[in-house]
């Protein structure tokens, strides 16, 4: 089982511009840190994750079209079978809600 965070364009590009405009001031040069680090890390994503051998029901019932499928097995090296994010930091720091959740 194989699963995914599929997100919508508009929350990701509403992720990163909360995510700017939580930059703190800038925290000096010649590596003596005058203050905190000016930019931070946020998990942007959609919640809870998907199963891809779900999607392609989800697709076929709002597209109203039947899907040809075609599963493969994941490569031995460089892919994962599950990915998981939390928005929980991004909720707390500036509100994030996501728009759109499959």
């Amino acid at each position: 089982m194989v699963t995914r965070d599929f997100t919508y364009i508009d929350d990701i590009v509403k992720g990163w511009l909360g995510a700017l405009d939580t930059a703190e001031k800038n925290t000096g040069s010649g590596r003596k840190k005058r203050g905190p680090a000016q930019l931070r890390v946020f998990n942007l994503g959609n919640m809870p994750p998907v199963l891809v051998s779900n999607l392609g029901g989800i697709l076929e019932r709002l597209l109203k079209v039947k899907a040809r499928r075609m599963v493969m097995k994941l490569p031995r090296n460089g892919d994962v079978s599950f990915t998981r994010t939390n928005i929980s930091l991004l909720r707390r720091e500036f509100g994030y809600r996501l728009k759109l959740i499959i």
